[in-house]
């Protein structure tokens, strides 16, 4: 269906000529949550508000700025970013990213349970064990069984993880299909995503592990490089929506005009 060399062969085509475009896009979503953050000293609540309410449709809008560049040969308005700000597109578009976040987050509790359950009795199996004269590393280390439960543990919450995992690959198409249409509904765009990453979840974690490198090296140059790779991950992702998407349409899992697209008939009537 499709190839992580055809994918970013096409990401680079669509940049060319609007690489600093895209960079701004991607600089400006990403510093609207990092200043979120700096004003947890002012705003006690601000970040958790950012989080909610400005981020989702943010997220949302560089998305639809993503696809509608792959889609015209003209460069897409900077303002596409804030399109999910109009037209009564927020309380849809914000309410479908928290189910998401909140599904994501309930499947995640899975492999936090075990360490929540178990390990405070762990420890305080250690408090109520030991000896009074004992210190507290020479209790802890000796006693092999209780670092063999602890390593028991650890191994269950990341079996527990798994789950998680495959959701989030579930979900991962999520604010692309709220791009083309925000008004779609959270639990047919949640359910479409699963149909339409069905059998492509272990290509696309491939996908992102391809740029694990290019973030590495991002990361060494004080983090700094990260902004540089961010319209190429985005741009690639773009692709690989719009090949998912056309899958889609052949597999009759949705329309295009579920989608938000008018047929091409609409202007010849």
């Amino acid at each position: 269906m499709w190839s992580r060399s055809e994918l970013k062969s096409q990401a680079k085509t669509v940049l060319q000529g609007r690489y600093w475009t895209a960079f701004l896009v991607c600089l400006f979503v990403g510093g609207i949550g990092s200043a979120g953050a700096t004003l947890t000293s002012f705003i006690p609540f601000a970040p958790l508000a950012v989080s909610l309410f400005i981020t989702p449709p943010l997220i949302v809008g560089q998305s639809r700025w993503f696809s509608r560049g792959r889609e015209a040969a003209a460069v897409p308005a900077f303002d596409q970013v804030f399109s999910l700000f109009r037209g009564g597109s927020w309380g849809p578009t914000v309410g479908a990213m928290l189910w998401m976040y909140l599904f994501l987050f309930l499947w995640s509790l899975l492999a936090v349970f075990p360490l929540a359950v178990f390990v405070p009795l762990l420890v305080a199996a250690r408090v109520f064990r030991r000896p009074l004269d004992h210190p507290w590393p020479e209790s802890l280390a000796g006693d092999h069984v209780g670092a063999a439960l602890i390593l028991v543990v650890v191994f269950l919450a990341l079996l527990l993880a798994i789950p998680a995992f495959v959701k989030m690959y579930s979900y991962r198409m999520v604010p692309w299909i709220l791009a083309d249409n925000p008004r779609i509904g959270y639990d047919r765009a949640l359910k479409l995503s699963m149909a339409l990453t069905q059998g492509q979840r272990w290509n696309i974690f491939v996908l992102d592990l391809s740029f694990l490198g290019w973030f590495i090296l991002g990361l060494l140059a004080c983090g700094i490089g990260t902004l540089f790779v961010m319209p190429y991950y985005w741009a690639v992702y773009a692709e690989l929506y719009a090949r998912l998407r056309h899958s889609g349409v052949e597999r009759a899992l949705c329309t295009m005009e579920e989608l938000g697209f008018i047929p091409a008939n609409h202007y010849l009537g």
